[in-house]
């Protein structure tokens, strides 16, 4: 690597009030100082001889050898090997994550309706035979530790096979020395106290389909006969809070409702949910283009809501902040956007297998089915795992952080997988871009604070003796890796 090509290998930024350079080959994230960051910015322009020469003209009081000190330390920084997944068998195809279609029928009509729009038949797992079939797939060709998903619909309209599939998996699965982990995904109007009391009893974690305050609610999420869903919903949302059964809440919002994103976002945190997730309805269509702008705004404020109740919270609520948090903390670059195709997949009420339950109802997505297991030699199997190397995710300084996003939203972009929408894109972009801002204003001015939330987290410290960059804040003499160089 010669001349400015340290620089150009990295990414340089201002986040709202920050500083920032971020490696996307090592991962590492290092606040700068604005001396610092002018006189990256200088040689990223400029290149290394003229760059730091006009650098020095305006800052007299800086010596060149603080200047050869930065620049010295970040080339050790861009010569340091990547670090990629810790899952090093990230190409095997073993279930690990199933998401179970209990039932196609729903109660609601939602605006946006998933089902509606791909038009799904009716179908539902009916009888203790068909669940059987796929309870056994799970327990034969599943790994020692599975986590199950139900969907719909609405699952709870099939209870009935909920709480069979449920109870016969736990116990075959003990007798197998096998742990199973449950989830569900509901419009929490046909929640009661029984069912709270099934959740606990089988550790549920449910994620709640609401859309936000009373009328966005009723209007995106009515009954089928057009009834308002708010009161019964926000109900049945507190009975969950305070029984003490783990709650997301997943709000999908419509192109016109992008200005009250944080709204929305506040009015769950403040109701008590401690973990929100909010997709615009419109992500994977031309009409995303419309809304980004809107939306990044709407980012910064969740992001500086976070900051000022970060003391009292302990953690992000806010879901995509959570995620990119802890790859940050991780320092380890994935392989794959998910386990879709590989350690995840969908299963229909008829046992087929799918790359996750977005595709469930796509015939040209069918990777196999129970009975036989998952046919890895399939054509969209074989997409997934070469996750070849595309424009214009390779020039991209989040592709590490992204793998390229979601399959599913790119095949409804592009009619491709491994296509992602640029709209799409600079949403996960400015995600990303606003976590990295929270993870350094968290680590210095909240430290304490900074190690509980790493140790709450699905989090994997990384190597040992990894060299760091360093400066000045004052002159470019303050450590530039103060992020990483404790965790190093």
């Amino acid at each position: 690597m010669g001349g400015d090509g340290f620089v150009s290998s990295l990414y340089l930024d201002k986040v709202l009030d920050e500083y920032i350079l971020f490696s996307p080959k090592t991962l590492h994230l290092i606040r700068l100082d604005a001396e610092s960051y002018e006189l990256l910015d200088s040689i990223r322009k400029r290149g290394v001889e003229e760059g730091v020469s006009e650098f020095l003209k305006k800052h007299p009081e800086i010596s060149p050898q603080d200047v050869n000190r930065v620049i010295e330390g970040l080339k050790a920084l861009s010569a340091v090997p990547p670090y990629l997944s810790v899952d090093s068998k990230s190409s095997e195809v073993v279930p690990t994550s199933v998401a179970l279609y209990l039932t196609s029928a729903c109660n609601f009509k939602c605006v946006y309706c998933y089902e509606q729009q791909h038009g799904i038949p009716l179908f539902m797992i009916r009888d203790e035979n068909d669940a059987d079939g796929i309870i056994e797939f799970l327990l034969s060709r599943g790994s020692s530790k599975l986590s199950v998903g139900f969907f719909g619909g609405e699952p709870l309209l099939n209870f009935r096979m909920l709480r069979y599939i449920a109870e016969t998996l736990s116990r075959r699965a003990a007798s197998r020395g096998k742990t199973v982990n449950f989830s569900i995904t509901t419009n929490g109007y046909l929640i009661t106290p029984s069912v709270v009391d099934f959740f606990k009893r089988f550790r549920f974690n449910v994620v709640l389909s609401m859309d936000g305050p009373r009328e966005i609610q009723n209007h995106n999420r009515p009954t089928k006969t057009g009834d308002p869903t708010f009161d019964v919903v926000m109900k049945n949302l507190r009975l969950l809070l305070t029984s003490g059964v783990p709650v997301t809440v997943r709000a999908t919002i419509l192109p016109e409702q992008i200005d009250r994103y944080f709204e929305i976002f506040r009015f769950f945190v403040e109701n008590g949910v401690r973990s929100v997730h909010i997709e615009p309805a419109s992500i994977g269509s031309d009409s995303f283009r419309e809304i980004v702008s809107p939306l990044k705004e709407q980012l910064k404020l969740i992001a500086e809501y976070e900051l000022e109740h970060i003391e009292e919270t302990e953690m992000f609520r806010y879901s995509h902040f959570r995620k990119y948090f802890t790859i940050l903390a991780s320092r380890r670059a994935l392989v794959y956007p998910c386990g879709a195709g590989r350690k995840l997949f969908g299963v229909s009420s008829d046992g087929k297998l799918y790359p996750c339950q977005r595709f469930v109802g796509m015939d040209e997505f069918v990777v196999g089915d129970v009975r036989s297991g998952v046919n890895v030699d399939s054509e969209v199997i074989q997409k997934i795992l070469r996750n070849p190397p595309r424009e214009p995710c390779n020039h991209c300084w989040a592709y590490p952080l992204c793998r390229g996003g979601c399959y599913y939203i790119n095949y409804m972009y592009s009619g491709d997988i491994h296509k992602p929408d640029p709209y799409y894109c600079e949403f996960i972009r400015e995600l990303i871009r606003l976590s990295m801002w929270l993870y350094v204003k968290v680590k210095r001015n909240y430290p304490v604070i900074f190690e509980k939330m790493l140790k709450s987290l699905d989090y994997y410290s990384p190597p040992h003796g990894v060299s760091e960059a360093s400066a000045d804040e004052s002159k470019i003499k303050k450590e530039v890796g103060e992020v990483w160089s404790s965790r190093s």
